[in-house]
């Protein structure tokens, strides 16, 4: 099932809807800048948000697993930044969106990783966005094993969402575990950091 641009508007409106009902859903009239990261004008929202609604249906994005396609999404969408404000949030809620369509629970991502989520979004602008990757798929292993400990017969011990290298063993959950070294990303994040080159 296709997550339309209409679908992204509609996240978007949610999230701001109630604190600024008249920016809520639309995109941004002015350029903005996000620390060292400097994203598209204005004038080119609407065409880049068209490509990425076409890389994010591809056949071939379709096909990768989907914890790197829902990471990749959220950080092409804060990347292209369309908002005013809520793009962190709405890359979150449509990363999540995709999780669950695949069966995975929504990912927590802990208040004490913010730091280490806005190093490894900065270190995919500069070009790397394989960090990225196993940081979303870490936070989705570590979330799993919270919800399959909260609903086990015989909970023992509480997972500890800050753990740096937990591993679940268990075999009825989806698989989080891929390699984020694959070909299909490489390095430059094959061309993530570079919009003209990669979807656009």
């Amino acid at each position: 099932m296709e997550i339309t641009l209409k679908d992204i508007m509609e996240i978007h409106r949610r999230v701001l809807g109630h604190v600024d009902p008249i920016e809520g859903g639309e995109f941004r009239r002015t350029q903005v800048y996000v620390g060292g990261h400097t994203p598209p004008g204005p004038g080119d929202l609407s065409i880049l948000m068209r490509r990425f609604e076409g890389w994010l249906n591809s056949g071939e994005t379709m096909s990768l697993h989907p914890i790197k396609h829902a990471a990749l999404a959220h950080y092409k969408l804060v990347h292209i930044h369309p908002f005013i404000d809520g793009n962190g949030r709405t890359s979150r809620l449509l990363m999540n969106t995709m999780l669950m369509r695949a069966g995975y629970p929504p990912v927590i991502i802990p208040k004490q990783q913010r730091h280490k989520y806005y190093h490894f979004l900065q270190l995919a602008n500069e070009g790397d966005i394989r960090p990225f990757i196993r940081f979303i798929a870490d936070c989705t292993e570590k979330t799993l094993d919270l919800y399959l400990w909260a609903t086990s017969d015989l909970p023992q011990q509480i997972p500890m969402l800050e753990q740096t290298d937990f591993i679940g063993d268990n075999n009825n959950k989806p698989s989080a575990r891929f390699n984020a070294n694959d070909n299909d990303v490489d390095q430059s994040g094959s061309g993530f950091s570079d919009l003209n080159n990669s979807f656009l």
